[in-house]
């Protein structure tokens, strides 16, 4: 400043084409407002316009590092000069920030119609609240409706980025703009029009009102109406077919009553909405409250009535049909699918099962279902149902078929006749590998142990197995039975496969239909 011949010396080296870089601070120097908005805003609007087809800029919107602009078509040293040092100047530029100022501060336009007019020839974007509310939200808000049936939009719903989506809806986070509508009146503060337009559509204000008044009441009306109850299992979800009405099409009741009567979600501090489901029928405290307030209210009767004559028994009877008893594992759970009976589906038959053997559930005091139980042959002692049903009946099974009990490890009783359906696919081999290495069933049990006893079965793991069995007699040398009837059979059929007797330290003879059952 002050000093032409300086300035005249860095315009003269600016105007070398290996020092842009120094033509640039030299021209900031001068005007550097001008340099930001003919050689940074203009290009960068006309690049994103370019880019994504509209000039709707997001405020944090920063051009990438990476960016490439490539709208000057004339190939000339000179341009091609000059786009380079666009290009350089554009990287990581943060036009959101710049539109921003434009709009509010009226940065780089006051005063300069050029400017102005320049900016309005792009077609920038002067009321983005007007676009944003009649070119993205409007048109958003009726595309989720057309698609889900309301307008409760989740607050991270996103607008997909398909190639079948406007342009000004690709990725448009509608979920958050509804959220900031509700919250602070974005868009439509002092709006009329855009609150009327709102309410036209449907727009939906309090997403806990909407869920309560619009799914969660009228999906109980109609489960009570087709089940006559309000037990809804946890994994429900209303039909997608008539006569349901299309918004509670797939709706997930049994998860929302689960959160009313385990988190109170909908009625917490809510005393109206209590005194309608209540009216309607439906408990809103979790288990054991549950069942004094259901008795006291003498709406639904009995909850354990319910429990065990509509779920209890119809699954036992299936559970015993389907496996020919009434041993149910404590994990056993009712297959969740459509061809179920509805209250069935994903009923906890085993937990249930459980709690009644342990503490009397359900049947405490109660003759009629203790006596309904008894003709189903609920098992009460799964290890002594185990013992005398399954495990002794196989014994004898196999030491009439085989004519010992040195039963392989792997062995199940086949699914066939003439065994008892009972036994099939029963897992003897792990059953008497249970008992000889862990004592299970027989410890403590001299009375079982008695039975095996009598039947010839050794209840002891080897070597003290082999002394027991010469002191029975029952069923001959153990050693006989494993060099006879295992070991030279299992050598011959290795001979006639491989030709020699060099047998590797961990061959096991396979498991297959064609190898006889002591030898697999």
């Amino acid at each position: 400043k002050g000093y032409p011949e300086r300035q005249q010396a860095l315009l003269a080296i600016g105007a070398s084409q290996d020092a842009e870089q120094v033509r640039d601070l030299c021209a900031l120097a001068w005007d550097p407002e001008e340099i930001v908005f003919n050689e940074k805003i203009l290009p960068a609007l006309e690049w994103y316009k370019c880019e994504f087809g509209h000039l709707l800029i997001p405020p944090a919107y920063v051009l990438p590092e990476s960016f490439n602009h490539n709208n000057n078509k004339n190939n000339s040293s000179s341009n091609n000069n000059s786009n380079n040092r666009v290009m350089r100047m554009l990287r990581g530029f943060n036009l959101g920030g710049a539109v921003i100022q434009i709009l509010c501060q009226k940065a780089y336009v006051a005063g300069r119609p050029d400017r102005q007019k320049s900016l309005h020839e792009l077609g920038f974007i002067w009321e983005p609240q007007d676009i944003i509310f009649s070119q993205q939200l409007l048109p958003a808000l009726q595309m989720f409706r057309d698609l889900h049936g309301h307008l409760d939009n989740p607050a991270r719903f996103v607008m997909q980025d398909s190639p079948d989506m406007p342009v000004l809806l690709k990725g448009l986070k509608l979920g958050n703009m509804v959220n900031r509508i509700r919250s602070s009146k974005y868009l439509v503060k002092n709006e009329a029009d855009r609150l009327h337009a709102l309410g036209q559509l449907g727009f939906v204000w309090d997403s806990e009102e909407f869920n309560f008044q619009e799914l969660i009441f009228p999906a109980l009306e109609w489960y009570r109406q087709e089940f006559g109850t309000l037990l809804v299992p946890l994994e429900y979800e209303l039909p997608e077919s008539d006569p349901l009405p299309k918004l509670l099409w797939g709706f997930k009741l049994g998860a929302a009553v689960n959160e009313i009567r385990h988190r109170q979600d909908s009625v917490k501090g809510r005393p109206d909405r209590q005194k309608v489901l209540e009216e309607l029928g439906l408990i809103c405290e979790a288990t054991p409250d549950r069942e004094k307030s259901m008795n006291e209210l003498g709406l639904v009767g009995n909850p354990q009535d319910f429990i065990f004559t509509q779920q209890l028994l119809p699954a036992l009877r299936m559970f015993k049909d389907r496996h020919g008893h009434s041993n149910v594992p404590v994990r056993f759970v009712i297959q969740y699918s459509t061809d179920m009976p509805v209250l069935l589906r994903g009923f906890q038959l085993g937990r249930v099962v459980s709690q009644i053997r342990s503490s009397k559930y359900l049947v405490k005091n109660e003759t009629g279902r203790l006596h309904a139980l008894d003709e189903l042959g609920f098992v009460w002692n799964s290890e002594e149902f185990n013992f005398q049903e399954l495990m002794v009946p196989a014994l004898e099974w196999y030491r009439r078929e085989f004519g010992n009990l040195s039963v392989p490890i792997l062995y199940e009783l086949p699914e066939s006749d003439p065994v008892p359906k009972l036994l099939w696919g029963f897992k003897l081999g792990a059953a008497v590998n249970k008992i000889r290495s862990r004592q299970g069933y027989v410890k403590g049990r001299p009375d079982r142990q008695k039975v095996l006893d009598e039947l010839g079965f050794i209840c002891e793991a080897a070597p003290v197995r082999e002394k027991s069995m010469n002191k029975l007699g029952l069923c001959g040398n153990s050693q006989d039975i494993t060099f006879t009837e295992q070991l030279l059979p299992a050598l011959r059929m290795f001979k006639d496969w491989f030709g020699h007797l060099d047998i590797p330290v961990r061959f096991t003879m396979p498991e297959s239909q064609n190898i006889p059952t002591l030898l697999q």
